[in-house]
């Protein structure tokens, strides 16, 4: 019963000096809100991250082309192209999967009466292989449409958002809001079966794959051309030549293991070279891009971090002094206190509980603070509204720390009074 009554009265006390607890309290707060959203932010990038490593899987390496700025075309450095993935595919044939990929943009696309440009991806089977997130109807593309060069597509069907779900803000700009006219049409048209004209060919639609809603898209990134349209790579080489000439955009790879990625790195670098005589190309992994991405968000966390300790720490110093002010405020009771038998400990409990309580306070406060902003402004890609239940327990933590280490001087002030001198006090 005594906390409970040391806990009512320094209740009591707050409340009744309202204003000058109430800077010590939003301090707090903002401190606390600012430590609530680092840790959300960081703890669930690291899991998103986890998610997307074994969603892509967890031996996956990207070879893309160096940028080449020199225009001139006796300068021009050959770029990778479908024969180099196919060389990597015959040497190392214990890869789980090599997908390479080559982007089209502004195809003429028309069925119907739509006429429009579209982006047509020229991919493998192998690329179903991983970041698979999409429901199929009809079929996907097989080896034998490789072999024939056949003139079939699978259309990709945009996600929408979950039906009854608020977009969030940055997803209600004008920007997000267009309608793409070959995404509308797919959309809204059953075409599976049907025939669509890519440039001056036919080709006929063998399968539709819907994406995920938007908000519930489990891939951390999209690594993607904004696609619209696949087609067998070799169809897109033997009917787009100027295609083959540009060569492919990347090499998608996958060990199956993230304990070989050094020497498939080493193997795929000796065997580039040897195909090329300038290294024109870079090999990176996944998980290095992942842990890039969130090095840098740890950065931007720790700006809003450092705020948030000088806030903490502003609170805390206004603890104290708001602490202090009680006890010169409150001499007299503290002299006739400890002349009905109130021990030292027993003032220091009273002052102590005081300030943690008012730590406690501006923690939870600070708690629901933090959970709106992270409500407002996280994206629903960054995934930064679901968070593990530590997360708001070591910031109200924190808080209540503060409220007990600032609290320290001035309670044992208090506790070494003389309680004589005390009662004397006017």
């Amino acid at each position: 019963m005594r906390i409970f009554e040391t806990a009512r009265t320094g209740f009591g006390e707050l409340w009744s000096h309202k204003t000058r607890s109430l800077l010590s309290f939003f301090a707090i707060s903002i401190g606390t809100a600012a430590f609530m959203y680092t840790f959300a932010s960081i703890s669930g990038l690291n899991r998103r991250m986890a998610n997307a490593i074994k969603l892509s899987g967890p031996g996956k390496l990207m070879v893309e082309n160096e940028r080449n700025y020199d225009s001139s075309s006796q300068n021009q450095k050959p770029q990778l192209s479908y024969d180099d993935a196919v060389a990597i595919r015959r040497d190392m044939p214990w890869l789980y999967m090599v997908s390479p990929i080559a982007a089209n943009w502004g195809r003429k696309f028309l069925h119907g009466n739509t006429y429009a440009r579209a982006s047509v991806l020229g991919i493998t089977p192998e690329w179903s292989r991983r970041d698979w997130v999409y429901k199929l109807r009809g079929r996907f593309i097989t080896d034998s449409d490789m072999t024939g060069n056949a003139r079939v597509c699978v259309l990709i069907e945009d996600g929408d958002w979950t039906p009854g779900k608020k977009k969030p803000a940055w997803a209600r700009m004008s920007m997000w809001d267009y309608a793409d006219p070959v995404s509308d049409h797919i959309k809204h048209y059953n075409m599976l079966g049907e025939n669509v004209g890519i440039d001056n060919h036919e080709y006929k639609v063998v399968g539709i794959i819907k994406q995920p809603p938007l908000d519930d898209d489990p891939r951390w990134f999209r690594m993607g051309y904004g696609e619209q349209m696949l087609i067998p790579i070799t169809t897109m080489l033997h009917f787009m030549p100027q295609q083959y000439q540009k060569g492919v955009q990347r090499i998608d790879i996958d060990t199956g293991d993230e304990k070989t990625l050094p020497l498939a790195k080493h193997q795929l670098t000796v065997l580039l070279k040897n195909r090329h005589s300038d290294e024109n190309f870079k090999i990176r992994s996944l998980s290095e891009l992942f842990q890039q991405a969130l090095a840098n968000w740890r950065k931007q966390s720790m700006t809003i971090l450092a705020i948030g300790i000088v806030a903490i720490l502003s609170g805390g110093i206004g603890i104290m002094n708001v602490t202090l002010a009680t006890v010169f405020s409150r001499i007299k009771e503290i002299g006739i206190r400890r002349a009905i038998g109130a021990t030292k400990s027993d003032i220091m409990l009273q002052f102590i509980t005081e300030a943690v309580l008012l730590g406690f306070l501006g923690g939870v406060f600070g708690i629901l603070l933090g959970y709106g902003f992270i409500q407002y402004s996280a994206a629903d890609d960054w995934e930064l509204k679901v968070f593990i239940w530590w997360v708001p327990a070591v910031s109200v933590l924190i808080a209540v720390a503060t409220g007990f280490l600032f609290s320290l001087y001035p309670a044992y002030t208090a506790a070494k009074l003389d309680p004589v001198e005390a009662l004397r006090y006017e």
